[in-house]
């Protein structure tokens, strides 16, 4: 099932007492994917899963990046069209925008739940349409592996330069849903194969692509996310993207 915590509203402070104010530079927009995908549905979304801060990060402010540094702050102030009396202050953080021929060359690692539930075009397919069409943005600084998991885990593809295109979608046409869900099996494999080429220099980075809880190995959340901070801290990093709507 799909859960949701409401964190309850901000306080108004005093500035005067508490002037300082920390946010985070990660943005996050999956409150509005989540709330857009109920409508379409024709159904409205929990209340709790809507996060007014995801509304905002999600459409672009036109900030222009700075002109020297790592990011530029935008600032804006107006009267509040609620709050007689009081102004809303919009602070905006844009970072540098890097050419897509300057960045750092980029080791990805997939990971992909082929669990039983998984067998949907808009779960499985729609990861073998999106590694796809990502293969061709790739260059020859790039490689790529790619790791299936349902009960156990299979390494599909090892590491590969990312313009062997014909290896990588041969690889791919091999993902077919079975079996259970055990993630920490397919995210250690993962990392292990990872692991094999931090000696290159890049972004080394594992992507998790999933429709939904592990329910078969080590399925504690806690666990698995001490787990990937360690290997963060060694310099292999995470992304965990969703496919389909329910228990993700």
């Amino acid at each position: 099932d799909m859960r949701f915590v409401h964190y309850g509203v901000n306080p108004t402070i005093d500035t005067a007492e508490t002037p300082l104010s920390t946010f985070s530079v990660d943005v996050d927009t999956a409150s509005y994917t989540v709330t857009r995908g109920h409508l379409e549905r024709g159904h409205l979304p929990d209340p709790a899963s809507v996060r007014v801060e995801e509304f905002v990060n999600r459409f672009d402010a036109g900030d222009a990046p700075p002109q020297a540094g790592p990011f530029a702050v935008h600032a804006e102030a107006f009267p509040s069209p609620n709050r007689r009396g009081y102004h809303v202050l919009r602070l905006g953080l844009k970072a540098q925008v890097i050419d897509a021929a300057d960045r750092q060359p980029a080791h990805l690692t997939f990971v992909v739940d082929v669990s039983g539930s998984m067998q949907r075009d808009d779960r499985l397919g729609l990861v073998k349409q999106a590694l796809g069409l990502l293969a061709g943005q790739l260059d020859e600084r790039d490689s790529v592996a790619i790791v299936g998991y349902a009960g156990d885990a299979t390494v599909l593809l090892e590491a590969t330069a990312a313009t062997d295109r014909d290896t990588i979608l041969t690889a791919l046409g091999k993902l077919a849903p079975r079996g259970s869900t055990n993630a920490h099996a397919g995210l250690m494999l993962g990392y292990r194969l990872a692991q094999k080429r931090q000696h290159l220099p890049g972004v080394h980075r594992v992507i998790l692509c999933s429709d939904g809880v592990a329910n078969n190995g080590v399925d504690d959340p806690d666990a698995l996310a001490e787990r990937i901070a360690e290997f963060a801290q060694e310099g292999v990093g995470l992304t965990a993207v969703g496919f389909g709507m329910g228990h993700y």
